[in-house]
This record gives C-alpha cells, structure tokens and sequence, in this order.
C-alpha cells in the first residue's frame, strides 16, 4: 500500500492480470524482481500475472492497461496465441507506434455510457489495439496461426440454415 503524501519511493506489489505501461513523456524506470528496467519513451513494459513490481518514477505521461485472458469452454487457440504472446513479451521493453499509443489513450479515456453505439465503438477499438499489439510483440508470426474456430451449440441451426443457403457451399462441408 502506498503512503499517502508526495513520497516517489517504489511501493511493491503484484496483480492477477498482465499489466502494460508506457510513456509518452518520458524514460521511466520500474523495478522487477529481476532488476531495475529502464522504458524509453513510446515503449511498452509488459508485466505479468504475479510478477512483482514497482513504478520507481512520477506517473506523469504513464498510461497503463490491464488485459485478463480467460479460458472458456470451447477455447480453440486464441487463448494459448494470446498467453504465449505476452509471456514472451513479459518484463522487457518492446518498441511501439504512435498509431498504438493514440488509440490506448482513446481506450483509456472513453466514457462510460451505456449506448449500442459507444459500446460498439469501444469494442471496435480494442479489436484494433489487439491487433497492433500483438503486432509488436511478434510480428505477424503468431498471428498468422491457424485456428479452428468452434461455435456454440445456439448458433448451429444458424450456421447450418446460411450454409444450406449459400449455393456454393459444398455437402460435405455442411455435414462437418
């Protein structure tokens, strides 16, 4: 817990969700249990589930996102892309676009509200940062894995009626 007042010591800690910083002011400095790492300006620090850490500078210019990755039912590989992806990216500095920064910042800073369009908007953004994120990371190396894609038992009659519909859609591929 940090003391209240205007003390810049690190206060450590740690969190169930992966962690991303960045600054677009400034090097910061964080301390990992692996050591003190230095993040230059429009870099990104990636920190893990568990890992425990502390901001060792001013938060002025920082911006930070927490993504949580779960695990459904019917998962088929973009669980385990996304999860090797930030563990391979875990508690070092990456390289990122303004592009990534400018719409982090919009994440960060859209209201709340409760219409279809601006929750529509919002996903559309994450969509995007997602993409761009991960980008960074890897390249398009796990990106570009294939994944097959499992449907809910709801969408089945659907997807069977729009398949039956569409005449070039061979039987056999009605029946998988």
């Amino acid at each position: 817990i940090k003391q209240s007042g205007s003390d810049n010591r690190a206060y450590f800690h740690s969190h169930c969700s992966w962690e991303l910083h960045f600054s677009e002011l400034k090097k910061k400095s964080y301390m990992l249990e692996s050591g003190l790492l230095e993040v230059d300006k429009n870099q990104l620090l990636i920190i893990g589930p568990g890992t425990i850490h502390g901001a060792m500078q001013d938060s002025e210019g920082t911006y930070v996102l927490n993504i949580c990755l779960e695990k459904v039912n019917g998962e088929s590989g973009f669980y385990k892309c996304f999860k090797e992806m930030l563990e391979k990216a875990s508690s070092r500095a990456i390289a990122i676009t303004d592009n990534l920064i400018k719409q982090i910042k919009r994440f960060i800073c859209l209201e709340d509200t409760n219409s279809v369009k601006d929750y529509c908007k919002q996903k559309q953004l994450l969509e995007s940062i997602t993409l761009e994120l991960f980008e960074a990371i890897d390249g398009k190396n796990l990106l570009d894995t294939e994944v097959a894609l499992q449907y809910p038992e709801e969408h089945t009659e659907l997807l069977l009626e729009l398949m039956m519909e569409e005449p070039y859609v061979e039987l056999k591929d009605i029946a998988e």
